[in-house]
């Protein structure tokens, strides 16, 4: 009689639980890697804001005015009076600026305000880093706008769920 080779029923189910259980541990462990990469984007991307802004209230020191590409999905460089009006100048031209040149959008994927592939700068205030579904915009906003005479610039990122905690999110304030 000849002996039979090959694999018993239960040995093929050992072997196909074995790589179920490691399939299962690698997806695990590459969503982590996935969320703490696009985490790691975030704060860059508010500590290139930060590091921008600096820059820029440099170049208004010594020349009172700045290049900068001010209307949206606009290339042109156009000279800025920094100190005419810092709301819109920290505001609403300084996103434009930001978005036209980097070209970036947010790494969740999100929308803002119902718009999307919008650029991941922001104007407005650290309010909407407290919320949820802005997490990842980075917010901008001169802080002369609710407090005249107030010569600061907020810059707030949510980089985490909740927004909510103090603990998931970067805020600083930048002086000009």
């Amino acid at each position: 009689m000849q002996k039979q080779k090959g694999f018993t029923l239960i040995e093929l189910l050992v072997v196909v639980a074995i790589i179920g259980v490691l399939a299962a541990v690698g997806v695990v462990a590459f969503n982590g890697f996935i969320k703490s990469a696009r985490i790691s984007v975030i704060k860059s991307n508010h500590e290139i804001v930060e590091k921008k802004i600096h820059l820029l209230v440099q170049e208004c020191n010594v020349n009172s005015s700045a290049k900068m590409m001010n209307i949206r999905n606009d290339t042109q460089l156009n000279e800025v009076d920094c100190y005419g009006n810092p709301v819109w100048f920290f505001g609403e031209y300084l996103k434009n600026h930001f978005n036209n040149e980097i070209g970036w959008t947010n790494p969740l994927n999100l929308t803002s305000m119902g718009v999307s592939n919008m650029g991941t700068m922001q104007e407005g205030s650290c309010y909407g880093a407290t919320q949820d579904q802005y997490q990842g915009f980075v917010w901008v906003r001169s802080l002369t706008a609710s407090t005249p005479g107030d010569k600061r610039v907020s810059v707030c990122t949510c980089f985490e769920k909740p927004c909510s905690s103090i603990n998931n999110r970067l805020e600083n304030y930048i002086r000009f």
